[in-house]
């Protein structure tokens, strides 16, 4: 039976949706207020972020809501306080609950006077029955009391936490800013040096540029060579930037290669192509002039078949003159047809 009623986290957010869409209504009914507006509008975003830990209270708080507005038509503590809106959900809601039960210990003060007054005033005054009503309401404000010092406790942690947290995090801003101004000085040296070799490079870089304007490779690369010869100190550094170069000539004719047989299989594959599109054509039309003259013959054939048939019916047939000419007309509108088609 308990699971039956189990308040999950789908039904929270059910009925949340329908209670989102109850308040509106209500508030559409009021007179136009933009304060109460704008206030139910932070407190729907509020809501909307809530955590699954606070789904439950926030449904709680948004009942408040709704009842707040449906018997005062306006809102008050604790929406309409500023910090509320920082405040955890849970805790707000039992900052709600201890305030209500509050308010009720103070009505219930003032009905216990006004009974202690009737029964002190009335002959039959029983003095005990005071004293457990006093008794009752000063428990009842010791539990609430007792209540907002755990909260109290409780927010000073939260409090606690969130100033180390902001601590922390002005920690790390300051890193990140120490950490940006090191790479800004970085990329300034960076940038110094780069402007240096550069400068370093320019000559050689367009000497070895030009190495590759010849159309063929067919004398040996020196472009690495000739680009870092300010750098060779030795012929171990020359022998190294003449190996990267034999490297290099082998990747340029390779690809050279590559392309050239590309280009040869593309024409090879077109002119094969054409070729083919050519003798399709001329066979194409071949047929299309048998076939056209197999038609014809056919069509003759069938002309002299009508013809001998048309003769033999007129010869055989001394029937009714009306089916005899039907017959015969028939006939004629075949072989008319057949001679339109020739």
């Amino acid at each position: 039976m308990t699971e039956q009623f189990a308040l999950t986290d789908e039904k929270l957010d059910e009925l949340f949706v329908k209670q989102v869409g109850s308040v509106t209504q209500i508030v559409e009914r009021l007179p136009r207020n933009s304060v109460i507006m704008s206030t139910c509008a932070r407190w729907f975003k509020i809501f909307q972020h809530a955590t699954p830990e606070e789904k439950f209270a926030r449904n709680c708080m948004l009942l408040l809501l709704h009842k707040q507005l449906n018997d005062q038509n306006t809102l008050s503590y604790p929406f309409t306080d500023a910090r509320s809106c920082h405040r955890d959900l849970r805790t707000l809601h039992q900052m709600s609950i201890a305030l209500h039960h509050t308010r009720e210990s103070v009505d219930d003060d003032d009905d216990c006077n006004s009974f202690c007054s009737m029964e002190y005033s009335s002959p039959i005054s029983i003095h005990s029955s005071g004293i457990s009503c006093r008794e009752d309401v000063l428990q009842r404000l010791a539990n609430a009391n007792k209540l907002l010092a755990e909260q109290n406790a409780t927010m000073s942690g939260e409090l606690q936490v969130l100033q180390l947290e902001k601590e922390s995090l002005l920690q790390r801003r300051q890193s990140f800013h120490a950490k940006a101004e090191t790479l800004r000085n970085q990329n300034n040296m960076y940038g110094k040096e780069i402007g240096y070799m550069k400068h370093i490079f320019a000559c050689s870089a367009l000497t070895a540029l030009k190495l590759f304007v010849e159309p063929t490779f067919a004398q040996p690369i020196h472009y690495f060579v000739t680009l870092f010869s300010v750098l060779c100190e030795d012929q171990h550094d020359r022998a190294h930037f003449e190996q990267l170069d034999k490297q290099l000539g082998r990747i340029l004719h390779a690809h050279m290669d590559y392309y050239t047989r590309l280009s040869i299989q593309y024409q090879v594959g077109r002119a094969y192509d054409e070729m083919r599109a050519k003798v399709s054509k001329r066979y194409k039309k071949v047929l299309q002039m048998q076939e056209a003259t197999r038609i014809e013959e056919l069509s003759l054939v069938a002309m002299r078949d009508l013809m001998m048939l048309r003769k033999l019916f007129l010869d055989s047939y001394k029937g009714d003159k009306h089916a005899e000419r039907a017959v015969l007309k028939f006939l004629q509108e075949r072989h008319d047809e057949l001679a339109e088609g020739l």
